[in-house]
């Protein structure tokens, strides 16, 4: 293997399957004006979760690796542990009066050890102290909210008003609009910092995914800007500190948040009906009606020009949550 300079990896030989257990309590009532209430716990506990990290680093007493002409191996396990505690609300009213709205919010906490799920996992600052990584995860967002209804307008054949049909009908009556509400907390953001393998006690100063592992020292004092955060200045220089040679920064694994999302999506439709048989939908739809600008996450690697600023958008593509305004017009014939 060193002749043909290949790169040793490793598995565990007894890896046990990931077992998840998922308990729960929802109370439902129903409310006046056709409204119904939902509300309850979500909580799991996962094990035996997948892990990526390294052996053969460097010992830090004898300065040396076990297996001598090779470097640090990177070996998958399956012995992480998460969690995820969520309390759930959702508010519904059903289709009376022209009237459909729901609500729905959800208050949230996910821990691990750097599992994230799907066959992936975050390499630890320490391999020797897993335990070290346990913190928020990756994807904890902890507060979702969203929204939508639709609403009949009360003109034409039908409706309260204007309802004798002719031409009144048809240019006034059969409208519908709709409209969906979003919003999120933002999702957490790691301070990292870029160093040399001599500079580590164990040698680990690999990169995953193109991040660095090790973290730097948070010194004191709020994390974020006094004035408050803008896209070219989102974290706080001043309250971390490069680690002294030989050292592990202190700075715990996801400390930091990045922005906020909200958007607004509307819909506005009418029916016309041709024939007994034949009718056709006009639908004009605005996405991110307010075109408020959704950043991506603020750059979280230290030691570098770009540290606390955002370069990034949510979505930059033509379709979804994230992007900036966009408009959409549908003609649909119904036979």
């Amino acid at each position: 293997a060193t002749n043909q300079a290949v790169t040793p990896r490793a598995l565990q030989r007894d890896r046990q399957d990931p077992t998840v257990a998922q308990w729960g309590m929802q109370v439902q009532t129903r409310l006046p004006m056709g409204f119904t209430l939902d509300t309850g716990y979500l909580g799991l506990h996962g094990y035996h979760q997948f892990t990526r990290t390294y052996v053969n680093v460097i010992n830090p007493l004898t300065g040396v690796r076990p297996i001598s002409g090779y470097g640090q191996v990177d070996i998958k396990q399956a012995d992480s542990n998460n969690s995820f505690n969520a309390w759930q609300t959702a508010l519904q009213r059903r289709f009376r009066s022209g009237v459909l709205f729901a609500a729905n919010y959800m208050w949230s906490h996910q821990i691990n050890d750097a599992s994230t799920g799907g066959g992936e996992a975050g390499y630890p600052e320490n391999v020797a102290c897993r335990t070290c990584e346990h913190a928020t995860g990756d994807q904890d967002i902890r507060h979702t909210f969203t929204s939508n209804m639709v609403y009949e307008l009360p003109f034409g054949r039908g409706r309260h008003f204007l309802n004798r049909g002719g031409i009144v009908n048809g240019v006034l009556g059969g409208w519908q609009f709709s409209g969906i509400g979003t919003f999120r907390s933002g999702k957490p953001v790691n301070m990292v910092i870029d160093r040399t393998a001599a500079s580590v006690p164990d040698g680990n100063s690999d990169e995953h995914d193109s991040a660095p592992v090790q973290r730097p020292n948070y010194v004191g004092g709020s994390i974020y800007p006094a004035g408050g955060s803008t896209i070219n200045n989102y974290f706080n220089l001043a309250a971390f500190a490069i680690p002294a040679n030989g050292t592990w920064g202190n700075a715990g694994r996801n400390l930091g948040r990045g922005p906020t999302l909200w958007q607004a999506d509307t819909g506005l439709e009418k029916k016309f009906v041709l024939t007994e048989r034949f009718s056709f939908d006009f639908r004009a739809e605005a996405f991110n009606i307010f075109n408020r600008a959704q950043f991506g996450d603020p750059n979280g690697i230290f030691n570098t020009a770009n540290f606390g600023r955002i370069t990034t958008v949510v979505n930059s593509g033509a379709t979804g949550s994230g992007t900036s305004r966009k408009l959409q017009f549908a003609l649909r014939l119904n036979f």
